[in-house]
Formats: structure tokens, sequence, C-alpha cells
């Protein structure tokens, strides 16, 4: 495994600071797996790890959230709570579930609760895309 780490990282090191990753590799059930970043629907942190939500699998890997977001296209993700970041494509709607609770809803049906210091900028994002969730 770090033999292929070290690899990928020649690769990206390759491509220049300022491409972002295409693909991840990450562990699912014991293997590990070369995730497409356009796959990803959402990421959460857990301590040292990071949990990626693709297409309906989960896939673990060792790093921090703050160090995956960095290598991820800024355009695409979002960061919606300190633990927590989603594809913006993904996101299908906003709600209110109480007065200073604020949920995305994602194509997949995942519900993520957006952080309070992060409400503002997540609705000024999504609101600022016609195109993207309307919210009332």
């Amino acid at each position: 495994i770090s033999e292929l780490r070290a690899v990928v990282a020649r690769l990206r090191a390759a491509q220049g600071p300022e491409a972002p990753a295409a693909a991840i590799w990450a562990e699912r059930r014991g293997e590990l797996a070369r995730v497409p970043v356009a796959h990803i629907d959402w990421i959460e942190a857990e301590g040292d790890y990071v949990r990626l939500h693709a297409r309906g699998q989960r896939y673990l890997m060792r790093n921090t959230l703050s160090a995956l977001a960095a290598e991820l296209d800024p355009k695409a993700f979002l960061r919606v709570r300190r633990s927590a970041l989603v594809r913006l494509d993904r996101v299908e709607s906003m709600r209110r579930e109480r007065e200073r609770d604020l949920r995305v809803r994602l194509v997949t049906g995942d519900e993520i609760r957006v952080g309070r210091t992060y409400v503002k900028g997540v609705r000024a994002t999504l609101l600022h895309d016609e195109s993207g969730p309307q919210f009332g």
C-alpha cells in the first residue's frame, strides 16, 4: 500500500499543485479501491480518518478533512460543517428543521446538518446558482 501511495503522490506532483484530484484511493472492506472524485456525494470526518460516500458505497481513508479538501476542486465541494463536505452538484434542496437548524438534502436522500458558523456561506453559495436548490 505504501508503494501505491508513493506512485499516486508522484502522479499528483506531476500534475502540478493547482490540479484537483481526479480519483482518490480509499479502503473498502479490506481492499484499496480507486474512487473517482466525480462519484463522491459527500465526505465526513471520523477522527483521524475520512469516510467517502460515493454512489451508495462507503470508503474509509486515513487523512484529515482539511487535507483532503485541499486536494479537491473548491468549485465542486462545499464545507457545510467542521466535519463534512458535500459535492455541490449533488445538493437537491435545503430546509430548516428548527429556527437555527439548516440541513442540505442530497440527490441520494442523505441529509447533512449545516454547522451554525457555515449557514450563511452555504446559503450564499447554493442560492447564488440559479439552477441550484430552492429555499423557502
